[in-house]
């Protein structure tokens, strides 16, 4: 059928294109395309021969059905724009634990304050220091018994009784002693240590030189 489509086509047009001219009598015969895909001019087609008739205005109708069933790709049209985002997806489960780190190292200490006493009649403080005080008093409230109270700019979370460590030493191996924290003034800043001096052999209370050292707690 392809074939006897294009001869019929090639045949219109070349009637179309020389109208004045005669083909053997081709303006009052009719067309006949034999199931060769011959074409030619009779006046009346043999059904019997398998022939068929076409007029000028079946083939316009055949052309048309041809340029209708074709198929003509085009060029591609452009990107669509990007759709919205989904929905988002359901939590994962849970990863499981990973390994224990090593052991951090161990905290360290400051030197809030120390304090070297002469403990006499009239005790005094001979030398202090510490990066955060300012100043340190003594006051003797009994044999062998002082308070040291240090005054600076401490940080809230060294203001914990139970946190500060305090040490104290005797500046004679014949007198030992023992210090503890007496009391905190969290608003004035002050810390104020109590400090027992005694004989080394019958413990009785004696008053001597000592030394005091205020630390904070670890960090």
């Amino acid at each position: 059928m392809t074939n006897v489509l294009s001869s019929a086509i090639a045949f219109f047009f070349l009637f179309a294109a020389f109208p004045g001219t005669s083909f053997a009598g081709a303006r009052s015969n009719k067309i006949c395309i034999q199931s060769s895909g011959k074409i030619v001019s009779k006046r009346k087609c043999s059904a019997k021969k398998g022939e068929q008739e076409f007029d000028v205005a079946g083939i316009n109708t055949l052309i048309a059905d041809g340029v209708s069933q074709a198929t003509v790709e085009g060029p591609a049209g452009p990107t669509g724009p990007q759709g919205e985002a989904g929905p988002t997806g359901p939590k994962g489960d849970t990863g499981i634990q990973g390994a224990a780190g090593p052991q951090g190292e161990s905290g360290s200490t400051d030197i809030l304050g120390y304090a070297y006493i002469v403990a006499s009649t009239n005790p005094f403080i001979q030398m202090y220091g510490g990066a955060l005080t300012t100043g340190v008093t003594v006051t003797k409230v009994g044999e062998g018994q002082h308070l040291v109270t240090f005054t600076g700019n401490y940080p809230s979370d060294t203001l914990d009784p139970n946190m500060l460590i305090v040490m104290s030493d005797s500046d004679n191996s014949s007198r030992s002693t023992s210090s503890k924290i007496d009391s905190v003034d969290v608003n004035n800043s002050q810390i104020t240590v109590r400090v027992f001096s005694r004989n080394s052999g019958d413990g009785a209370a004696n008053d001597g030189a000592f030394k005091v050292l205020l630390l904070s707690p670890p960090v």
